[in-house]
């Protein structure tokens, strides 16, 4: 009787493990590590309670990525999504969330962060991006990211705030790639282009 109770604890246990194996992958990205989509609303669910999340969102997209698909292959451009979120890991702070949002799109969710902090915190990753290629096997390649900002209070959908800082990117696109923009929450046009620092 008891090699039977531990027999089925310890099929439980493998249970439970594979169960929180599968919504782990089920919640990341498989290529990045970083969260995915659902993975995103999992954690912000398990995290903050209703209507008391605010903070700043960045936008993230990388310039003319079909290109280097195209010109370096699909390993190498899996590599530089890779170096991207390791570049952006590197600079965001303890309890930001890292998402990746779509193809070569990434959202960084910012709790309690001001607008100046996310600002800064965008020139940083576009600088440190424009600044380092991506180099494996001979190829080198430098990239070049275009980055939306906006920020948003515990009232507002997060889904609205999403897509403003969409939005905003697909301005900085607009306007020449591989800058930030900033949109408010009741602005229509950019409420400012964050000037690139000199280097």
């Amino acid at each position: 009787m008891q090699l039977k109770n531990e027999h089925l604890q310890h099929s439980r246990k493998r249970l439970q493990q594979a169960l929180k194996s599968s919504q782990q992958l089920a919640s990341t990205d498989a290529l990045t590590g970083c969260l995915n989509r659902r993975g995103m609303m999992r954690h912000l669910k398990q995290h903050f309670a209703p209507q008391t999340l605010q903070g700043a969102l960045l936008m993230l997209d990388l310039d003319h990525f079909k290109k280097i698909n195209d010109q370096h292959g699909h390993p190498f451009g899996d590599l530089v999504l890779k170096t991207m979120v390791q570049r952006i890991e590197m600079l965001i702070r303890t309890g930001d969330v890292v998402v990746r949002y779509g193809g070569e799109e990434f959202l960084c969710i910012l709790p309690d962060a001001s607008l100046d902090d996310a600002c800064t915190l965008a020139e940083r990753l576009r600088q440190m991006v424009a600044c380092a290629p991506v180099v494996e096997d001979g190829h080198s390649q430098w990239v070049t990211v275009s980055i939306g900002v906006t920020v948003f209070d515990a009232q507002e959908e997060l889904q609205t705030a999403i897509e403003r800082a969409d939005q905003a990117m697909y301005q900085a696109k607009g306007s020449g790639r591989n800058r930030v923009k900033v949109l408010s929450p009741t602005a229509r046009k950019p409420l400012r282009t964050v000037p690139p620092a000199m280097s």
